[in-house]
């Protein structure tokens, strides 16, 4: 079978007159993004309503589209298949080289088991350094208490920058705010599943410490409570 080619043209011709005016309009008013092509595929994200996932294959017979939309979802080339279409046209209109495969599991693990064992001590001492729960497991593995394992001064700091306050807090500021404390305590909720309830726990006794002390200097009062709360959970979890 000789392969079509993909051309403004047969695009209009998929969509119909009517998808193909309005997905034009799309891509002349910038609001395709992230066009990005893997092999065959073609995917973008296409603003309008909402922000819209699109999928295209290259076939024989031409495009073939999916988008998250009630129309592509109905299997239909829409406006946004359209406009994603014409930006990739725009971009030259060719196949990409297909992305790697990340490896599997059971093929990493092969090959680490051809490897060194100095290289493997030496690569794992590495990612301990930014990985401090790692290291706390591989302490308790090589005989350490778990409930002294893990090293807090770091995430101490970390909740001390987020929560203490210098100044005021106010309802501009409020949002990074806690943007930086919900971060510090996705860190000491992260020792949780990684194997260090007490550690924890004691963390989450520190933040209520640090919160309880920021609440003459914060405004907004309501975001602050939803701190708490949060660290109150991950304290009654980690002695639970």
């Amino acid at each position: 079978m000789v392969a079509i080619e993909v051309s403004e043209s047969s695009v209009r011709e998929l969509a119909g007159p009517k998808s193909f005016e309005r997905g034009e309009k799309y891509f002349a008013a910038g609001q395709v993004r992230r066009v990005s092509v893997d092999g065959k595929t073609v995917s973008a994200a296409v603003e309008g309503t909402h922000v819209y996932r699109v999928q295209l294959e290259i076939t024989r017979c031409g495009l073939r589209g999916t988008c998250s939309c009630p129309y592509g979802a109905e299997s239909f080339f829409c406006k946004h298949c359209v406009a994603t279409a014409l930006a990739w046209l725009d971009q030259g209109g060719k196949p990409g080289k297909p992305r790697r495969k990340p490896l599997s599991d059971n093929d990493l693990r092969s090959f680490l088991g051809t490897c060194d064992q100095s290289w493997l001590v030496d690569q794992l001492m590495t990612a301990t350094n930014s990985d401090p729960v790692l290291r706390a497991r591989l302490a308790v593995a090589a005989g350490a208490d778990a409930n002294n394992a893990f090293d807090d001064r770091e995430l101490r700091k970390r909740l001390e920058m987020a929560i203490e306050v210098a100044d005021y807090v106010d309802e501009v500021a409020a949002y990074s705010y806690f943007h930086h404390v919900d971060e510090a305590l996705n860190a000491v909720e992260h020792l949780l599943t990684g194997g260090f309830p007490h550690a924890a726990a004691t963390l989450a006794e520190y933040a209520l410490e640090l919160l309880d002390a920021a609440t003459d200097q914060v405004e907004d009062l309501d975001g602050l409570h939803a701190m708490i709360e949060r660290a109150e959970e991950i304290h009654q979890a980690g002695t639970s």
